[in-house]
């Protein structure tokens, strides 16, 4: 079954997505993969949503899907949400295409599931599908979200900024701009949050040392006027 990715777009900002959804993953279990396909097992859409909609409303997180579709084409656009507002989207098709047993409608519900569910595997970054490309499974174009121009910008300004204050060294900032050149939303999402945790974490010790030099200051000025009315 061959899977078309169009149309991925999102808020101008997903900061607050990002974060969550690095949070969020730190905490996912893979499902139990119970139903039978052909060749392969899988974990149906049922079960899939039963396991990520408790620790998605942790997060903030949350999810719409709509079935889309044309004269030979059926799709699943999914809209990826984050409390703060943010949001990302994407839209899945596939050629419609009659399945042994089932009448048209059959086959169309059929699919419209099936993209359900591979879209949202996709967005939370989970498996629900054995990798079956060596046991005769369905063809399947396993491609997930790259990021965008606007992304990398925003990533770019955080690595710069990291490299500034010395909270990187030039092989990890190396590393990264290996990365960026075929970097998938996850990994983006992970590579921002430590960028942006070194960040804040420096510049709270900055203001701490700012405000301890301040005091410092205050100091040494009430014991110099102490020191002279003493010499009066």
């Amino acid at each position: 079954m061959k899977i078309e990715i169009q149309d991925t777009a999102m808020s101008e900002s997903i900061k607050n997505i990002a974060k969550a959804q690095a949070n969020m993953q730190k905490e996912l279990t893979d499902t139990k993969k119970d139903t039978k396909g052909y060749g392969y097992l899988y974990t149906n859409l049922d079960s899939l949503v039963k396991h990520l909609r408790p620790l998605l409303t942790k997060h903030g997180l949350s999810f719409m899907q709509m079935p889309v579709g044309s004269e030979n084409q059926a799709g699943v656009q999914t809209i990826y949400m984050h409390t703060s507002g943010e949001w990302i989207t994407s839209l899945v098709k596939v050629p419609i295409a009659d399945l042994k047993g089932q009448n048209a409608y059959q086959s169309l519900g059929s699919a419209i599931t099936y993209l359900r569910r591979y879209s949202l595997s996709a967005f939370v970054g989970i498996a629900s599908d054995e990798d079956n490309d060596a046991q005769g499974g369905p063809e399947e174009i396993k491609k997930v979200a790259k990021v965008t121009t606007t992304q990398l910008k925003e990533l770019n300004k955080l690595q710069m900024e990291a490299k500034k204050r010395g909270l990187i060294s030039i092989n990890q900032s190396k590393d990264l701009d290996d990365m960026k050149q075929n970097m998938t939303l996850d990994q983006y999402s992970k590579a921002y949050k430590r960028l942006d945790e070194k960040i804040v974490d420096d510049k709270n010790l900055e203001r701490s040392e700012k405000k301890f030099d301040l005091e410092m200051e205050v100091r040494k000025q009430l014991i110099d006027e102490e020191t002279k009315d003493e010499n009066k």
